[in-house]
């Protein structure tokens, strides 16, 4: 703040008290010194992809995918902002757009397991189910301690009457994560067939 008393138009400043009120989740608070660095037409992506995550915090969707979308737009690279959309888009059945959000972020990053995993779920949405177990198994080459994507190759496994197979992930989710009911209810299910 002292440094806004000398210079009000510090951008650095205005946006490190943004991410400050952020993190003390008072987000009228950051908006208001966010909206401040905005407006000075600096490090736009920077402001945008931050404005994005406090509308995405608020629950305003339309306002965090438009400030993603612009973070996207001053620096296409910006993978962060990327992989927030598509988790958006996801969340809210959007898959044709999560689908186009995703991919452009393997593309900047192609070594990220969870994207790989989250587009996955995306062509298990879309009921492109080989697409999927691709992706999957691509995951699953990156990461080899992500329960959920040998959950969820072993549940499309299935679907494809790959029991062997199907089981084969499933006892390894359940090697990894051992709480998980859903995990030995599909185990169980894939051993009667």
């Amino acid at each position: 703040n002292k440094i806004l008393d000398i210079n009000p138009q510090h951008v650095d400043s205005l946006i490190n008290i943004g991410i400050a009120y952020y993190e003390l989740n008072e987000l009228d608070q950051a908006l208001e010194y966010l909206n401040k660095a905005k407006n000075l037409n600096t490090r736009e992506d920077e402001v945008c992809f931050i404005l994005g995550l406090i509308f995405e915090k608020n629950k305003n969707l339309d306002s965090a995918i438009f400030n993603y979308n612009e973070s996207i737009k001053y620096n296409s690279s910006n993978t962060d902002a990327l992989i927030n959309l598509g988790n958006i888009y996801l969340q809210n059945n959007n898959y044709d757009n999560a689908k186009t959000v995703y991919e452009k972020a393997i593309k900047l990053k192609p070594n990220d397991p969870n994207l790989y995993h989250s587009l996955g779920v995306v062509f298990t949405k879309l009921n492109n189910f080989e697409k999927a177990i691709e992706l999957y198994s691509k995951s699953k080459e990156l990461n080899t301690k992500n329960s959920l994507t040998f959950y969820n190759l072993g549940y499309l496994l299935a679907k494809n009457l790959k029991f062997d197979e199907s089981i084969k992930n499933y006892n390894r989710a359940l090697k990894l994560d051992s709480n998980n009911p859903k995990f030995y209810y599909n185990l169980a299910m894939a051993e009667t067939e």
